[in-house]
């Protein structure tokens, strides 16, 4: 299981880059222990999600592999406005547009890694609108759950 742990951190950083790139938001690998400055920046974490094998795509010479992985947007909501705020601010919302375009080109890694949108192999792609709270602050938030195929991952031993 730890050679899955070490793809699915390749492939995380990889997929942190491209993120980065699309420069819509301050990306972290990791989902913060603490609130994020108080900017007017989106900020994004990415951390993984639950992943398995998937016999449909695995063959003779190979076992592949379906990992999630969870985006996490979010904007600090200006002091008095969380009151009235019925939507998710449209920066935020920009942002996830975009990072769902940027997300679609597969990865180089290996055997090609490959967003996995209508869910053929695990979940479908998805996002969700809301907020969150975290240390008496409230953000205007969206959450991507995006899964990736990873092809021929591990290679058959025999005992």
């Amino acid at each position: 299981m730890t050679l899955m742990v070490q793809h699915a951190r390749v492939i995380r950083r990889k997929l942190i880059d491209r993120v980065r790139s699309a420069g819509v938001a301050t990306v972290t690998g990791y989902e913060p222990d603490s609130a994020p400055d108080a900017d007017d920046r989106v900020h994004c974490a990415v951390v993984n999600g639950p992943g398995r094998t998937v016999p449909q795509a695995s063959t003779l010479s190979g076992t592949s592999v379906w990992q999630s992985y969870i985006l996490y947007l979010y904007l600090t909501m200006p002091l008095g406005r969380d009151k009235e705020q019925t939507q998710v601010d449209p920066k935020v919302s920009d942002a996830r547009d975009t990072i769902l375009d940027v997300i679609h080109t597969p990865i180089e890694y290996g055997d090609a890694v490959e967003l996995d949108p209508a869910g053929a192999y695990g979940d479908p792609l998805r996002w969700a609108a809301g907020y969150l709270d975290q240390e008496n602050t409230k953000y205007r938030a969206e959450t991507i759950t995006a899964g990736f195929v990873a092809f021929n991952v591990w290679e058959p031993t025999r005992t």
